[in-house]
């Protein structure tokens, strides 16, 4: 489950792809993205100095880690989900599945966080609430992948770091292991914000997931239209800055 800022649209159309097999976690690969000064509309609680020095990166230490777990469980506690993850060694998580959790930071306060979910033996987290809908996409020859514990830090405009956050994600997920496909159960509040901002089309209507005791409606996006969709972004963020430093 994951808590943008929810706004409206309408979903964008989905595609399939051609069957491949699972890859390992990349987890210890250190990659890096800085904001380089991006300009947002919304970004009213960042100034250009600030959003210069966010930088998000793979968490490739305990600390960044605990950070990340933190951000989570206050995010989650504040919108009265229930987090069913314990802290567990990076070792333990991946024999259960490869993960890959993204955080963005600046200074020592960590912002925001994603984690990247790849598909193997052990299937997605979001198959314990929508198992067909998975599946049968897995059959249909898509190469799928999930993004989950999404959290951004209170008072914090959400959409740099939204931006940032994802695109790390679909950069490990489609050129390190091939993915084709990234799906993501979010409350269908949120639904019109991915939607909008992302491009995802609802792939599963609410259902409760268990993890959290809340309604999920799953969504999924092809990585391809996601990687349009953020090269957009970035075109309207440098457009943005171009006309408030000329």
């Amino acid at each position: 489950m994951t808590l943008p800022d929810p706004n409206v649209t309408a979903p964008a159309t989905t595609s399939r792809r051609a069957n491949g097999s699972p890859e390992s976690c990349t987890e210890q690969i250190i990659l890096e993205r800085p904001h380089h000064g991006r300009c947002y509309a919304d970004m009213a609680s960042i100034s250009e100095a600030q959003s210069a020095a966010i930088h998000t990166r793979v968490a490739s230490s305990p600390e960044s880690h605990t950070a990340a777990y933190d951000l989570v469980q206050r995010r989650y506690g504040w919108r009265g989900y229930r987090h069913s993850g314990q802290e567990r060694s990076r070792a333990q998580v991946d024999v259960v599945r490869p993960e890959v959790t993204f955080v963005s930071v600046l200074g020592e306060q960590t912002l925001g966080t994603l984690t990247l979910v790849l598909d193997g033996p052990h299937g997605l987290l979001a198959e314990s609430t929508h198992d067909c809908v998975i599946d049968a996409a897995r059959k249909a020859g898509d190469r799928v992948c999930e993004v989950t514990r999404f959290a951004v830090a209170q008072n914090t405009q959400s959409k740099p770091i939204v931006w940032s956050l994802f695109s790390l994600a679909n950069t490990i997920a489609r050129n390190m292991h091939d993915r084709t496909h990234v799906f993501i159960e979010v409350n269908p509040r949120h639904v019109p914000f991915y939607s909008r901002v992302l491009g995802f089309a609802v792939a599963a209507q609410a259902k409760l997931c268990k993890r959290v005791s809340a309604p999920s409606v799953l969504l999924e996006l092809p990585l391809d239209t996601l990687e349009v969709r953020l090269a957009a972004g970035d075109q309207r963020a440098a457009a943005a800055l171009a006309k408030v430093t000329t």
